[in-house]
């Protein structure tokens, strides 16, 4: 880890964005800036006097970190410059998006790149996720002594919770799951063809284990051409029209659906036909979706397995009791790092309108050294300016004082 700098005034840490929890797929989707696209959205950020700043953009978050110049409302200034970036008004940005500061913003990253605020605990893959963008902010001349000193901490907190807790022994229960039903009910998945219907970060995590589990093909299938090419090219496979979709479900062994939307994308007749199609050779269904892509009636169809991602749960509970504990150690490093972290920013200046509480209180101050340094002048001078020192009083109050004769 390198040296680290102390933050100048006026940095507070700032998180803008949207996840998982706090939006829709469609709006994430929407959201997600490309690789050509960070240069634009990063000068965006230096016009209105951000200099450093990292940004984490996938199908299921986009997030913009930086530390703040001074702006009087960075939300309002981040969902414009959001706007320019999407086809969604301001308002339903303002909705989807959240701010997190200072002490929360520092959690919450560092949660992240230890896989505790990712969507599924354990998420190998966080790491990378954060080498990159920090490669990009540096590519793009937005990264500096703030950032810097972030992933370092946020690098570090990795590596403790790697080597301390089995968080990344365990890293992806559910698709290891899923990889041991496909396994179970199909065999060798080398001659096995996959189709995934939509784009998130949990289908991709199930194909992933697939894949490394010897899956044969698999195909992506998106209402937007765009997006599944995009998810296609980082899954390095092909993808397939909407419209083609009775077709390649009769030529797929597994389907994995990912659409969140609220009408059912695969309903009995369409899994019927595909069967007879497929002459009674299985199916197996993973349904993601919230709520759910698949019309449950296709559990009466003898040769379709259906399963939702809390069936893939059932058979991780012993792993997720035990995961408990190591959870309770990733947050107390993640806890530790933090305050490590937050010892390099200043201390928050003091808003006006407590001055005069405070200055109250600088008499008392005054009796206490006083009587600490038994009437010795200087000693009580050195341990007077020690005290106001601590309670920012040289740099807040007696600053702020208006000359009385103005």
């Amino acid at each position: 880890m390198t040296g680290e700098k102390d933050i100048g005034f006026g940095s507070s840490m700032l998180v803008v964005g949207a996840n998982f929890s706090s939006s829709s797929m469609l709006f994430r989707e929407n959201l997600t800036i490309r690789d050509d696209q960070f240069f634009g959205f990063f000068r965006r950020l230096k016009d209105i006097n951000i200099e450093e700043a990292l940004i984490l953009s996938n199908v299921d978050r986009t997030e913009i970190i930086f530390f703040n110049p001074g702006i009087k409302n960075p939300k309002k200034e981040i969902v414009r410059i959001i706007s320019s970036h999407t086809s969604w008004t301001r308002a339903e940005i303002d909705s989807q998006t959240y701010i997190l500061e200072q002490d929360e913003a520092v959690k919450y990253f560092l949660g992240i790149a230890c896989s505790l605020s990712s969507l599924v605990m354990g998420d190998p893959s966080v790491k990378e996720q954060i080498t990159n963008a920090f490669n990009k902010s540096k590519t793009c001349e937005m990264s500096g002594e703030h950032i810097e000193n972030l992933i370092n901490f946020a690098l570090r907190a990795n590596k403790r919770v790697s080597e301390e807790t089995k968080i990344f022994k365990r890293p992806v229960s559910i698709p290891a799951a899923c990889l041991k039903v496909a396994r179970d009910l199909i065999g060798n998945l080398s001659q096995c063809s996959a189709l995934v219907i939509g784009t998130s970060e949990m289908a991709e995590m199930l194909i992933s284990s697939l894949i490394s589990g010897g899956l044969g093909s698999t195909i992506i299938c998106h209402p937007r051409p765009e997006a599944a090419d995009m998810f296609a090219r980082q899954l390095n496979c092909h993808t397939a029209m909407m419209g083609d979709l009775e077709v390649i479900i009769e030529k797929s062994d597994i389907v994995i659906t990912s659409m969140n939307s609220r009408n059912f994308t695969l309903t009995e007749d369409i899994i019927k036909r595909a069967l007879n199609k497929r002459r009674r050779k299985p199916i197996l269904l993973i349904d993601t979706g919230v709520p759910g892509d698949v019309d449950f009636a296709v559990t009466k169809l003898e040769d379709a397995f259906l399963y939702s991602l809390n069936d893939l749960e059932k058979s991780t509970r012993e792993g997720a009791k035990k995961n408990l504990m190591e959870t309770q150690k990733a947050q107390e490093i993640i806890e530790e790092e933090s305050k490590k972290l937050l010892a390099l920013f200043p201390k928050s200046k003091k808003n006006t309108n407590d001055l005069d509480t405070e200055k109250l209180s600088i008499e008392e101050v005054r009796q206490k050294v006083l009587s600490a340094s038994n009437g010795d002048p200087d000693l009580a001078t050195k341990m007077l300016l020690e005290e106001l020192g601590k309670k920012n009083y040289l740099y807040s109050n007696f600053s702020s004082e208006k000359d009385p004769n103005n």
